[in-house]
């Protein structure tokens, strides 16, 4: 095994990957996960003791402004868009309530900043109201969509949604102040449940060997000491201690998931402080389906890269396990033709598999009751995907203004590089370089952008 090799992959996807997510805090910067204890005197507690549930929608940094974006969530379809004339961002369903067709499909009024309807014209406002029906002679009114409560957090979009059996208000820079320093964050659809992709994030046993190269190496794999620090039967929060080994180095750390959304993982530095090393925040979308915004804590470094070389090395970074998607199908035909639970089928004999037993009693007792958190081992539900399916990389570009420019530039490129060849009698030598080197930069480009997915 060429170690040198692994060793300098790791160094580069790191590296690029912190610099496009950093968040300007020092790299001293300590774990500051509060609770305010004021709430009769906060303004901000005041406002968020409504009901309601706060999860991500995504990046403001990278969602496209001039136009309408579908995205799904908790099952259901919503378009957002930005306000070019307050720059404030909307979340309404996504179908016209006269002939329901998508908002999404429709325009932005650069005049009046609402969204209209591609069917008929009809124009929304962002709390949803109906404002113009140009067919209207006599003033008619038509319904209203339903809008939801948008709030911004540094780089992050949150909506208030209503969700069944559920109710955490609490607002996301209540929970964790360092939301509002965030700069920029990676969003991607992967293709397994909520309650999958938590299990997965509270397993430090499996960096070594699925991530190998990227995080860890397979030499790294030892055996996990992990103890739970925090699971209380009327908490929000699981916190989980572990000793393993990353490169070759022992390493302290907790993993961290906190009601409905947060998850981080923190390790001990040389000051015996805890630093967050990665946060993510997860967006339940439809049974089978999670988005994840990766948040990364600590970076210091300058800003050398453009963030769609890092969307690159992340999505590469998150594909390297999205074949936990195969694993929910093989546990939901388990559980359905033996009548066992989750647990009950998996072998867990080492105290490595401490994380992954402990997230599922605790989901169980604390998110499982949640229809959008649940686990319906239902296979007829979930369509099952081929490897190339489950990498697919179409919603994080569709949804990407970074990812889709450095396309447009790249294809353009690539033309560039066909009408060098006009000049190839007066000018051979420059002519077919030109045409070699655009030719390869442009396909480079988008090989790293689309992955596996067809362009």
């Amino acid at each position: 095994m060429n170690v040198k090799k692994y060793i300098n992959l790791y160094f580069l996807t790191y590296v690029i990957t912190i610099n496009a997510f950093k968040t300007g805090f020092k790299q001293d910067l300590t774990f500051m996960h509060q609770t305010c204890n004021s709430c009769t005197s906060c303004n901000s507690c005041l406002i968020s003791e409504s009901t309601g549930t706060w999860l991500p929608i995504g990046s403001k940094s990278s969602l496209p402004q001039s136009s309408g974006t579908p995205i799904k969530i908790a099952n259901e379809n919503y378009v957002i868009w930005k306000n070019p004339k307050t720059d404030s961002w909307s979340l309404v369903k996504d179908v016209c309530p006269h002939r329901l067709a998508p908002l999404s499909q429709g325009r932005i009024d650069d005049e009046t900043g609402c969204i209209e309807c591609p069917y008929h014209g009809w124009q929304f406002s962002e709390t949803g109201k109906c404002v113009k029906i140009p067919q209207s002679k006599k003033g008619e009114i038509g319904k209203n969509v339903e809008s939801v409560e948008v709030i911004e957090t540094g780089d992050i979009l949150w909506g208030k949604f209503e969700l069944e059996n559920a109710n955490f208000n609490k607002r996301p820079d209540i929970v964790f102040p360092e939301l509002n320093n965030v700069k920029t964050c990676l969003t991607r659809e992967l293709p397994y449940s909520f309650d999958f992709m938590v299990e997965n994030f509270m397993d430090p046993a499996h960096i070594p060997f699925a991530h190998h190269g990227l995080q860890g190496v397979r030499s790294d794999g030892i055996d996990i000491p992990m103890q739970v620090l925090t699971s209380k039967e009327d908490s929000n929060e699981l916190e989980i201690h572990f000793t393993d080994r990353i490169m070759g180095k022992m390493r302290t750390g907790i993993v961290s998931f906190t009601s409905p959304t947060y998850y981080h993982f923190r390790t001990l530095n040389a000051t015996n402080q805890y630093n967050i090393q990665l946060m993510a925040l997860l967006t339940p979308v439809s049974l089978g389906v999670t988005r994840i915004h990766l948040v990364f804590f600590g970076a210091n470094t300058p800003n050398l890269f453009p963030k769609w070389i890092s969307h690159s090395f992340g999505n590469k970074f998150l594909e390297t396990d999205v074949w936990l998607h195969n694993c929910e199908i093989a546990g939901n035909k388990i559980m359905e033709s033996e009548n066992k639970t989750l647990l009950e089928s998996y072998n867990t004999p080492t105290t490595s598999d401490i994380g992954p037993i402990i997230w599922r009693k605790w989901w169980q007792n604390h998110m499982s009751h949640i229809p959008i958190y649940s686990n319906n081992n239902d296979n007829n539900k979930i369509k099952e995907l081929t490897p190339k399916q489950q990498r697919d990389r179409t919603k994080h570009i569709d949804s990407c203004i970074h990812c889709q420019t450095a396309i447009r530039r790249a294809k353009a490129l690539k033309s560039l590089s066909v009408t060098s060849l006009f000049f190839i009698k007066p000018f051979p030598l420059l002519s077919t370089a030109t045409f070699i080197i655009s030719r390869f930069i442009s396909t480079k480009i988008l090989d790293l952008i689309y992955g596996e997915t067809m362009y």
